[in-house]
């Protein structure tokens, strides 16, 4: 049935949403049922696939990889005349897990995922990509300008594939697992332009020993938001992640983010030493969101108290709805 409604679709462009379980993926697979399925995967969707122009797959690793490596084959087949697929548009969700859950031993970052392919030859053409449980092993680098992460881990070598190898303007990571140990990037403080403008960090988790999780995150930050930043947005960080980005400020006073002008903070808690050097930071902004932040209301003091802090200020949420009227920049 699949299969009769890719063929009646013509020469239109394809919008694919796949949702697939296999019914005996959580036994593991034998080579025959592999086979079979890839296959029926093939019958179906290669000779469509120069057509495709959005892709959303929820599946387990095999079946995700499968697909993935029909775009791959097509784009390096001989006989589409260096045509690639149209794909801009790309969703991976790992849902389930062929194998038995083990218990992995501490990654510090120094291991490089290989799963799946480099999706810059699985799509040259991607500016959006969402990942959600899938480990990758290399992003997209020409045409990228959106990509959301959801629930994996970001080694040191795709960090900074991401902020200096694309062209990836929002960037939104939630609930990635940033890594411990040294990272390959030696000159840390040396300041190089980014593309990524908008940055949200939302419930960042943390892969090395706990006595060592501020110091971590400190790196981490000093790393992440680059100059360049228009807008910042904060979510859910722990006490650790917080101490982390107040160590960052506070040891690098001449880091200024001049063209930044939203700073968002939602479920997180200031420390009172970080309210002088985040204001010492961003000296632009024009727009403040504090959402169930603790220590916000000193936050505010600290403003109204000082003309000379972000003057340009004309809104700032409390939410709920909640903002705080504006008049004559206080």
């Amino acid at each position: 049935m699949t299969s009769t409604f890719l063929s009646r679709s013509g020469k239109s462009p394809l919008h694919l949403d796949i949702t697939f379980a296999p019914p005996d993926a959580r036994l593991g697979l034998s080579w025959i049922q592999k086979t079979r399925y890839e296959e029926s995967i093939r019958r179906v969707l290669f000779s469509h696939i120069g057509r495709c122009q959005s892709l959303r797959v929820e599946s387990d690793e095999f079946i995700i990889t499968t697909i993935l490596d029909l775009f791959l084959d097509f784009n390096l087949s001989p006989s589409n005349n260096s045509v690639y697929t149209p794909l801009s548009r790309l969703h991976l969700a790992k849902t389930i897990s062929a194998s038995p859950v083990v218990s992995d031993p501490p990654d510090y970052g120094h291991q490089q995922p290989t799963f799946p392919p480099d999706l810059s030859v699985v799509a040259p053409h991607l500016t959006h990509l969402y990942v959600d449980g899938v480990q990758v092993a290399v992003f997209p680098r020409w045409s990228l300008e959106r990509l959301y992460l959801t629930d994996l881990f970001v080694s040191y070598q795709n960090h900074f594939h991401i902020f200096m190898k694309t062209r990836v303007t929002t960037l939104v990571l939630h609930r990635v697992t940033i890594p411990g140990g040294i990272p390959y990037v030696r000159q840390i403080l040396t300041y190089h332009p980014s593309s990524v403008t908008s940055l949200r960090l939302s419930e960042l988790r943390c892969a090395g020993p706990e006595n060592e999780h501020q110091d971590i995150y400190a790196l981490f930050f000093t790393l992440t938001p680059y100059r360049t930043l228009h807008d910042l947005e904060l979510c859910g960080l722990s006490e650790d992640a917080m101490y982390g980005l107040t160590r960052m400020l506070m040891s690098n006073s001449e880091l200024v983010f001049s063209e930044m002008r939203l700073l968002t903070l939602r479920n997180v808690k200031l420390i009172d030493t970080m309210v002088v050097p985040l204001t010492n930071a961003t000296p632009g902004l024009n727009g403040l969101v504090l959402d169930s932040v603790g220590g916000g209301s000193r936050l505010l003091e600290v403003w109204r108290r000082h003309p000379g802090i972000w003057p340009q200020m004309t809104e700032v949420s409390m939410g709920e709805g909640e903002s705080v009227q504006v008049r004559n920049g206080r």
